[in-house]
C-alpha cells in the first residue's frame, strides 16, 4: 500500500512540476464595438499615434498620412528620396518630435516635417558603428533628447555567438551632447533568445515605450517586457507575457545547414509575431498573431491566408484581463485612449476598390 501511496505522490509531483505547461484561462472580459470611421484611403498601414492625431503609411509608395481625430480629416505627403530634404523607406522609424511635427529616421540621423510634408530640420546622430540601416524605434524625450535602436551584431544573426555578444539595443541620446546613455543589454537573462538549442529569427524590430521616468522595450519575438530607468539605463522590472496563441519564431539550430528561404517562409507560417505594444498608467496592450500548426500554413500559404490577429491585455501585477483572437474584421489592434481601443479594420476586396479604411472604436467589457 505504502509502495502505491509513494507513486501515486511521484505522478502527482510530475504532472504538477512540468515546465512549460500553459495556465488555463478564461475571458472573464470581452471587446465591444461602438463606433467606427472611414478613411479615405486604402492599403495603409499604422505607425502611431498622439492625443489628437494617427500617422500611417502606404508600404509600397511610403506616402504619409495624418489622421486629425479632431477635425477627422486625413492629410498626406510622399517626400521619399535621396535628397538631404527626402525620406527613405519607411520601418519602424518614425514617430511625433511634437504636436505639429513628425521624425523620420534616416541612417546617421532624423528628418523633421510638419504635417504638410515641409522639410522643418535634419537632426544629426552620431552613431558608434558603421551603420547601413536607417535609425529606427525613435521616441523623443523631450525636444532634445531621444530613444533609439542600434543594430546588433553583424546583420542576419544565423551564428549563436552572436547572441552572446552582450550589446545594448537602446541609445538615450542628446542632440547637443551626444550620447548619454546605453540600455537594453541583449538579450537580458530571462529573453527567449538565451536559449541555445534554437535558432531564433535576428532581433530587428522593437518597441520604445515611455511612462513617467521608465522605458519599456518589446521584441517581436521574445514576450518579455523589460523595463529601465531613464536616468541610469538599469533594468529595474521584466514582465514575462505568457501569451495564449502566441509560438515564438525558432527553428531547431543546426551549423551544418544553411536556412533556405522556403523554409524561412513556413516558419514564418508556423510561429507568431508580437506586432504592436501599447500601454497606460496601468495596463500592457500586446497585439500578436496566431501561429499556423505545419499542416496549416502550408495549406495557407498555397491560398495566401494571412495569420489571425490576438489581443492580449494585462495589468502590471500580471492579471490577464483579455487574451483572446480578434474578430477578422477589426483587423490590427493600434493603440488605447481613454479606455477605448482603437482598430484599422482588415482590408478587403469592397475597401480596396473604394479607396477607404475603416477605423473602429471598441470597449473592453466584463461578461455578464
Amino acid at each position: 500500500m505504502r509502495y502505491y501511496i509513494y507513486l501515486l505522490l511521484a505522478v502527482l509531483f510530475f504532472y504538477c512540476s512540468t515546465p512549460n505547461q500553459k495556465k488555463k484561462f478564461i475571458n472573464n472580459n470581452n471587446i465591444s464595438v461602438f463606433d467606427s470611421i472611414q478613411i479615405n484611403e486604402s492599403n495603409i498601414t499604422y505607425d502611431k499615434q498622439n492625443k489628437n492625431t494617427i500617422i500611417f503609411h502606404n508600404i509600397t509608395s511610403f506616402s504619409i498620412f495624418i489622421y486629425d481625430k479632431t477635425s477627422k480629416k486625413l492629410k498626406t505627403f510622399n517626400n521619399f528620396g535621396d535628397n538631404f530634404d527626402k525620406h527613405g523607406y519607411i520601418l519602424n522609424n518614425i514617430n511625433f518630435y511634437n504636436d505639429t511635427i513628425i521624425a523620420i529616421g534616416k541612417t546617421k540621423g532624423v528628418n523633421l516635417y510638419n504635417f504638410k510634408g515641409k522639410f522643418i530640420n535634419y537632426l544629426p546622430i552620431h552613431r558608434d558603428k558603421q551603420a547601413y540601416s536607417p535609425i529606427s524605434n525613435i521616441l523623443f524625450l523631450n525636444d532634445s533628447m531621444l530613444v533609439y535602436k542600434e543594430s546588433i551584431g553583424n546583420g542576419y544573426s544565423s551564428n549563436p555567438n552572436n547572441y552572446k555578444l552582450n550589446e545594448h539595443i537602446g541609445r538615450i541620446y542628446h542632440l547637443k551632447k551626444g550620447l548619454l546613455r546605453k540600455f537594453g543589454r541583449f538579450p537580458e537573462n530571462k529573453s527567449v533568445y538565451n536559449d541555445p538549442k534554437y535558432f531564433y529569427s535576428y532581433p530587428f524590430l522593437f518597441t520604445f515605450n515611455k511612462k513617467k521616468s521608465y522605458i519599456y522595450t518589446l521584441s517581436w519575438n521574445d514576450p518579455n517586457i523589460y523595463q529601465y530607468e531613464i536616468k541610469t539605463g538599469q533594468l529595474t522590472h521584466s514582465y514575462n507575457l505568457d501569451l495564449i496563441h502566441y509560438s515564438p519564431y525558432k527553428t531547431n539550430f543546426n551549423e551544418n545547414n544553411e536556412l533556405n528561404m522556403d523554409k524561412i517562409i513556413l516558419a514564418n507560417y508556423q510561429n507568431s509575431e508580437i506586432y504592436n505594444f501599447d500601454l497606460n498608467d496601468s495596463l500592457f496592450f500586446i497585439a500578436y498573431t496566431k501561429a499556423f500548426d505545419k499542416d496549416g500554413a502550408i495549406k495557407a500559404l498555397a491560398n495566401d491566408e494571412e495569420k489571425r490577429n490576438c489581443l492580449h491585455i494585462r495589468n502590471r501585477s500580471g492579471k490577464i484581463l483579455y487574451d483572446d483572437i480578434l474578430p477578422e474584421y477589426l483587423g490590427k489592434f493600434m493603440f488605447e485612449e481613454n479606455d477605448t481601443l482603437y482598430f484599422l479594420g482588415k482590408t478587403t476586396e469592397k475597401s480596396e476598390n473604394e479607396n477607404y479604411s475603416t477605423l473602429y472604436m471598441a470597449k473592453l467589457i466584463e461578461n455578464k
